[in-house]
């Protein structure tokens, strides 16, 4: 008897680790945006924290979709491989900067780079469910994606607000960008992501369930 729906889907090959590593690799979703307006205020005050945080989502809404692009031409692995450890490095510069009180435009700046850089997660794993899923579990794998989504918009706040609390709220900075450098290498270690190539077009399950 073939296995439908959820359970289906988390026995299939490949994604329990999918799924812990695109959950690191999301990491700062709920926790980086919170953290820099508290962090770069108490150093710069509330308008260079204000510009801080504006650059940064600046940089992930202008480059997001370029990096879409280039995952749906077959570059997603090679946008993991480099984006996770070039985030990493622009929130290490950032959080040095700031620490060091350096000009805010030039926080702005680093703040600009490090959304840049964002690996492109949700779009190489919602390219990959199709290639890897059968037709009839694609949609519940979608929504599994975006229960995880908010389940990190949930929880990130609150684990902002235990480095915050602490009075470290630059290592939450760190260990956020951290756990998406992990998530990203982890996926793009994962046979399924290793073996997209150039050119590859996933089945969209619109298109294939309108030509059945």
């Amino acid at each position: 008897m073939q296995k439908t729906g959820y359970r289906a889907f988390l026995f299939t090959r490949h994604v329990p680790s999918i799924v812990v590593s695109m959950t690191l690799a999301r990491l700062p979703m709920g926790v980086v945006t919170l953290i820099l307006v508290l962090f770069v205020s108490v150093h710069y005050g509330a308008a260079a924290s204000g510009m801080a945080t504006a650059a940064f989502t600046a940089g992930v809404a202008c480059f997001g979709p370029v990096f879409g692009r280039l995952v749906d031409k077959g570059h997603g692995p090679l946008a993991l491989r480099i984006l996770g450890v070039a985030e990493l490095v622009a929130i290490l510069s950032l959080v040095g900067g700031v620490m060091a009180e350096i000009h805010p435009a030039a926080v702005a700046a680093c703040s600009f780079d490090a959304g840049v850089l964002a690996p492109p997660i949700a779009d190489v794993t919602r390219s990959l469910w199709p290639v890897m899923l059968d037709i009839g579990l694609v949609s519940t794998a979608y929504n599994f994606e975006v229960l995880i989504v908010d389940l990190i918009y949930v929880m990130g706040p609150l684990l902002a607000s235990l480095f915050i609390a602490a009075g470290i709220p630059e290592w939450g900075l760190i260990a956020a960008t951290v756990g998406c450098t992990v998530g990203s290498l982890s996926l793009f270690g994962l046979a399924p992501i290793k073996s997209q190539t150039v050119g590859l077009k996933p089945h969209r399950p619109d298109t294939d369930q309108a030509s059945n």
